[in-house]
């Protein structure tokens, strides 16, 4: 099932990046848990990335797991998708993206209709005019079930 995600990512993630009009690509990836995504950018191009996540150990572990240098550059960043104050702040201080991820991440949002507003709201406003977002969720029956 692992490879099939992957597979499905990769693919979700080059479509984006094709029919996004940057020479440059940036990639803002959304609850990114130990960057396991990581080589997928590196592959498909991408310049630079921001990937965030709501918990410290989460992003400890990325930050372990991807080069200091290299392409793409990338920063981490703590920051709840949930949480108005957090993304308001993470806006002021960073720019736009041609793509914003949310692999597998998403759906953690939809407990409760203000926590699922804001989460939307923010990826929708990362994410640059022509720009791509992408959101890879489990079975809809699980969101439905948090609802």
């Amino acid at each position: 099932m692992r490879r099939f995600h992957n597979w499905v990512k990769t693919v979700a993630l080059r479509i984006a990046l094709r029919d996004v009009a940057d020479a440059m690509p940036s990639v803002l990836d959304v609850g990114c848990g130990r960057a396991v995504d990581y080589s997928k950018w590196k592959h498909l191009g991408v310049c630079n990335a921001v990937a965030c996540d709501s918990s410290a150990d989460m992003l400890r572990a990325a930050t372990q797991r991807v080069p200091d240098a290299g392409e793409p550059d990338v920063s981490f960043v703590q920051c709840d998708m949930t949480s108005i104050p957090q993304t308001r702040a993470f806006m002021r201080r960073h720019r736009v993206f041609s793509v914003v991820t949310c692999m597998f991440s998403l759906q953690h949002a939809f407990v409760s209709d203000s926590a699922s507003t804001c989460a939307l709201d923010f990826v929708s406003r990362s994410c640059a005019p022509g720009g791509a977002v992408v959101v890879v969720l489990p079975c809809g029956d699980a969101i439905a079930q948090r609802l």
